[in-house]
């Protein structure tokens, strides 16, 4: 295991108060991860942004654009030192995914394995990678990672991605128990459809947002603000559980695909 001597002994462990706190945001590029980044710069966090395309960002005091993949090793471990470089990690939020769609006997083998390294392997390297360096920072500390409401309900168009998210919630839950005795919180943020994402561009707004019991899909905003939230220290005593952003989606119980069709859409 990767381990800074600095950083085991706390010489670089930054205060709980301090109002720059440091986050990752894997993922950041997306319409969820620039509304996320711009919610945590907002309130003072120092970010560093991660994608395989960081080009939608600008370097600054506050803000440290970063190309990489995260679903690869090498990548990970330069995302690992330069937040070493700032000096600590708060907060690490997972946003890296794919909605892999298809029914089950359409899925070829090359989808499956995409899907599952996009949506699982990135968070679990991303994570194992920096959790030493959580570890090793003084004052709250978070990870939040991105679920969907199609964990928790069933669509025959999106089977392999709802079993990616379902495998995700249960990861959060039972790490954030596993890393309590660390005081390191485990959250998941769990949205619907989001307009100007690819779920919006695969479930058309105008068709289906009418569904919605809010009759709408969220807006990114929305969504970075409900990670903002429970990545701050308002929100110190809260881990292990799913925050849904989804309209109530997930009370009404049905997914996006098939079983909105067997419904009228008047």
């Amino acid at each position: 295991m990767w381990q800074n001597p600095e950083l085991v002994s706390g010489t670089a462990s930054r205060s709980a108060d301090a109002p720059d706190r440091i986050s990752v945001v894997t993922g950041a590029a997306g319409g969820i991860g620039r509304a996320t980044v711009n919610a945590l710069l907002a309130r003072g966090d120092r970010v560093i942004a991660f994608d395989v395309d960081p080009s939608p960002f600008v370097q600054s005091d506050h803000l440290t654009p970063l190309a990489g993949d995260a679903t690869r090793a090498a990548d990970v471990e330069t995302l690992l030192h330069t937040a070493v470089a700032l000096g600590g990690l708060h907060v690490l939020i997972n946003l890296v995914g794919s909605p892999c769609t298809g029914r089950f006997e359409a899925l070829t083998l090359d989808d499956w394995r995409t899907g599952f390294e996009l949506n699982l392997t990135s968070v679990w390297l991303v994570t194992r990678k920096l959790l030493p360096l959580l570890r090793a920072t003084a004052g709250d500390r978070v990870i939040v990672n991105l679920s969907s409401t199609l964990a928790r309900v069933s669509d025959p168009d999106t089977i392999a991605y709802g079993a990616f998210k379902a495998a995700l919630e249960h990861l959060s839950r039972t790490l954030a128990i596993d890393l309590a005795a660390d005081h390191i919180r485990v959250v998941a943020v769990a949205p619907g459809p989001v307009s100007g994402t690819r779920s919006d561009q695969q479930w058309s707004e105008e068709q289906f947002g009418r569904l919605n019991p809010l009759g709408r899909f969220a807006t990114p905003n929305e969504v970075a603000s409900v990670i903002a939230f429970v990545s701050s220290t308002a929100a110190s005593f809260v881990t292990g559980c799913v925050y849904a952003v989804d309209g109530g989606d997930s009370a009404l119980g049905v997914g996006w695909g098939a079983p909105r069709r067997l419904g009228p859409l008047s």
